[in-house]
């Protein structure tokens, strides 16, 4: 893949998105999940991974968070700088958007040039098994993290997934659709997440799902 999707493809995806119609998310991420489920993939203590932490599990802290549309963008996440708090027994998550072809530096906003905030979303209750489910209604996709295309993007995503121990880190599957801008609002995204907790460096190439995947190097 490209460091950005061509016009033609972004035209291609579009039309896909408005032939379409408005798909329903929750119902996307069923048929995903089942899917999975038929093909033996996804499952062990939390239907994620083999060792899902309790619900006591200390997982404040930074994370290198990839979103990963499997279906638009299989090669290429979305990448964010993600700040977990846990108090109570739930989750807040603040996002920070990066550039998606160098996976380090802060997205710029095309109108202003200067480098984006972060997003607060949450709290979210941790279930005892170490599953969440994270919502997130509004999210910005900056062009410069979008990696399907140039578009600044507004998106309602929901990510359900757990606390992995083997890899100290969150992972899952979300759905999602695309609200802003009205050109490609509808377009359904459906593909995978990791947050794999930052050790000194961001992790390249980054976890793309709960198998530990990797994505294409830079």
């Amino acid at each position: 893949m490209t460091a950005r999707t061509t016009t033609a493809v972004a035209a291609g995806l579009i039309g896909l998105g408005m032939l379409a119609g408005c798909p329903d998310p929750s119902q996307k991420f069923d048929e995903f999940i089942a899917r999975k489920d038929a093909s033996g993939q996804g499952q062990g203590g939390s239907a994620f991974c083999p060792s899902a932490a309790p619900m006591g599990m200390d997982a404040n802290g930074e994370y290198f968070f990839s979103l990963l549309p499997t279906e638009l963008s299989p090669d290429k996440p979305a990448p964010f700088l993600a700040t977990i708090t846990v108090a109570n027994g739930e989750l807040t998550l603040e996002l920070l958007p990066l550039n998606a072809d160098d996976r380090t530096s802060v997205a710029v906003d095309a109108m202003t040039m200067m480098e984006v905030g972060t997003q607060t979303f949450g709290p979210f209750p941790i279930a005892d098994d170490g599953t969440v489910e994270i919502t997130l209604n509004g999210a910005i996709v900056p062009g410069d993290t979008n990696p399907i295309s140039t578009n600044d993007l507004t998106v309602d995503a929901v990510l359900t997934g757990a606390f992995c121990t083997e890899t100290d880190a969150l992972c899952g599957d979300f759905s999602g659709v695309v609200t802003a801008p009205a050109t490609l609002a509808g377009l359904a995204l459906l593909g995978t997440w990791n947050m794999t907790r930052i050790d000194g460096d961001y992790p390249e190439p980054p976890p793309i799902n709960c198998d530990g995947d990797l994505t294409q190097p830079l």
